[in-house]
């Protein structure tokens, strides 16, 4: 994947104290630099990777989701990620996090906090997700 370099000032929120003080030994307050090297060489994992996705718009790209599916995430961190980043609010997104078999609990929340998932086919899927529980 081409590298896409940012500065702090693309980032809506601060990084983690261990992040940022890397980022300014390392670069400066406003120099460029390749946030996957730096996740990369202080031992992150896919959370640094989605806290990246949903805090900078230059890594809400479909290259960045599919690197991010790479890291096998849970059904709670797909939810989140639709919820908070609009790139991800794609049927094709969605239907990968029912392949990863949500609890009911998660597609509700996921339906509360995301208009978008707020569908005749998501309270669908959620009702059977309930009525197969019921069943148990």
């Amino acid at each position: 994947m081409k590298p896409i370099l940012i500065s702090l000032n693309d980032l809506d929120e601060k990084p983690c104290e261990k992040y940022y003080d890397y980022i300014i030994d390392n670069y400066g307050k406003d120099k460029l630099f390749n946030p996957l090297e730096i996740i990369k060489e202080l031992n992150g994992n896919f959370e640094e990777v989605y806290w990246l996705i949903t805090n900078c718009k230059k890594y809400q790209t479909k290259k960045m989701i599919d690197y991010y599916r790479l890291f096998n995430p849970k059904y709670w961190n797909i939810s989140w990620l639709i919820s908070e980043c609009k790139i991800c609010q794609t049927q094709k997104m969605l239907n990968y996090y029912k392949s990863l078999n949500p609890d009911y609990k998660d597609v509700l929340r996921l339906i509360k906090y995301c208009e978008y998932c707020q569908t005749d086919e998501m309270y669908k899927y959620l009702k059977s997700l309930i009525f197969f529980r019921v069943i148990k």
